[in-house]
């Protein structure tokens, strides 16, 4: 499942891997240091640009046990997100809702002026 070897060594595949795996461990009473394995995104240079890295962790950060819930938490939903932003034939919300509303414009557009709307509106 993991890319490791028998001696705990990294092992380098071909490939990217499409998973983020996310490595927590103590440093001292209270304090745990993340490390996070894997691509969050497919293209990596054109959204690191745009979007920066994802979530409040990052890889190599050293974070207290009391916040570590809310940050772990905030960092996979980010990751959630970006991998449902790049699936192929996704449109985001505010997209689809755009399309409707032309579509339902389109169908129900009356052919007038605005005078004849205002005279229309004013005699009902």
């Amino acid at each position: 499942m993991f890319a490791v070897s028998g001696d705990g060594s990294k092992v380098v595949r071909g490939g990217r891997p499409d998973r983020v795996v996310i490595f927590l461990h103590n440093v001292e009473t209270g304090l745990v240091r993340v490390h996070i394995d894997g691509d969050w995104t497919k293209w990596l240079f054109r959204s690191l640009v745009l979007c920066g890295l994802p979530g409040p962790l990052f890889d190599g950060c050293v974070v207290s046990q009391i916040a570590l819930p809310a940050l772990l938490r905030l960092t996979i939903i980010s990751i959630a997100r970006r991998k449902t932003v790049e699936l192929e034939n996704y449109q985001m919300v505010y997209s689809r809702r755009r399309v409707a509303i032309q579509e339902f414009a389109r169908k129900y557009a009356l052919k007038q002026t605005y005078a004849e709307f205002v005279e229309r509106v004013i005699s009902d």
